[in-house]
């Protein structure tokens, strides 16, 4: 039987097809719940990138604190100690093009109010 040129590109689609899903499934094993949720709904939402870094941190019972800076790219969350005044804690950065998270511990944690100036 001649297989047409037609049917030979549907295959091939079909073929090319199964190796993108099975490209996606395998490296969605390796990311967290809520990245591999964020990846089926098509976005991250603050809330998940909040629970991955305190899920991440290395502090005792931490908690986000200060504003979650939020840019198309990247998002930082500062983590401290829960119910403590503290001046340590850690900066908690997410790469969200490669959806990797870094830890990086902070030794004088400090919350400056910058005043706004009128324009």
């Amino acid at each position: 039987m001649k297989i047409s040129p037609l049917s030979h590109l549907n295959i091939r689609s079909i073929l090319m097809t199964f190796v993108v899903l099975q490209t996606i499934l395998v490296s969605a094993c390796c990311m967290s719940p809520s990245v591999r949720m964020s990846m089926i709904s098509g976005q991250q939402s603050l809330a998940n990138y909040q629970k991955d870094c305190l899920e991440k941190s290395r502090l005792d019972h931490p908690t986000a604190v200060g504003e979650i800076i939020n840019t198309p790219h990247y998002a930082l969350i500062t983590l401290q100690r829960a119910g403590l005044n503290i001046k340590a804690g850690e900066m908690c950065i997410i790469n969200k093009t490669s959806h990797s998270i870094e830890i990086t511990a902070i030794d004088d944690l400090q919350f400056l109010t910058i005043p706004t100036e009128a324009k």
